[in-house]
């Protein structure tokens, strides 16, 4: 018994064909990987599809199989790079230092607390301005994934794999300025 499927005439993301090949080859990936949660990597491929349909460039893909792989694969290797490169560090911890928040602050707390958030503001600023939105909104005026997505105009999904890759950038330069300041 062979396994020949016929080509997919679309990567619309609420064709039941395209629905099925979705699950289909995440599970097929994420086992070669090591990947447990095969379902994550076909909800963010099919969220990607879905953020394509919006922007109405569905009809621009020439070849919706190998589209949907690539997608497949690049959702893989992030989820791969996220496991295996995390550092168990909370945001909170590595701010600690920082001291951006204190209770009841006198005029020595108050310049840690302008040089602190200048030195936030500062790394920060060294993002792409759309990932600095992301940013800003998250961490200085402390909004949640779905008021950054209805505020820029941009899919869940793509605003929560953005803030995890984004919060993770960021640790990593308060980690980096912390080791500079000791």
């Amino acid at each position: 018994m062979s396994d020949e499927r016929s080509p997919l005439p679309t990567a619309d993301p609420h064709d039941p064909g395209v629905i099925s090949e979705v699950y289909r080859l995440a599970a097929i990936r994420s086992r070669k990987f090591g990947i447990a949660d095969n379902e994550d990597i076909a909800q963010t491929a099919l969220a990607k599809l879905l953020q394509i349909k919006k922007s109405g460039n569905l009809d621009k893909i020439a070849n919706p199989e190998a589209y949907i792989q690539t997608i497949i694969r690049s959702a893989i290797t992030d989820r791969f790079h996220r496991d295996h490169t995390a550092v168990n560090v909370s945001l909170d911890d590595a701010t600690a230092g920082l001291d951006l928040v204190s209770p009841a602050p006198g005029p020595d707390d108050i310049v840690i607390v302008r040089e602190s958030t200048f030195a936030l503001r500062k790394l920060i600023a060294d993002f792409e301005d759309g990932d600095r939105a992301i940013l800003t909104l998250l961490v200085v005026f402390d909004c949640n994934q779905k008021e950054i997505a209805q505020m820029l105009n941009l899919d869940h999904a793509l605003v929560r794999q953005r803030t995890v890759r984004l919060r993770e950038k960021l640790r990593r330069k308060i980690l980096l300025l912390l080791e500079e300041r000791s």
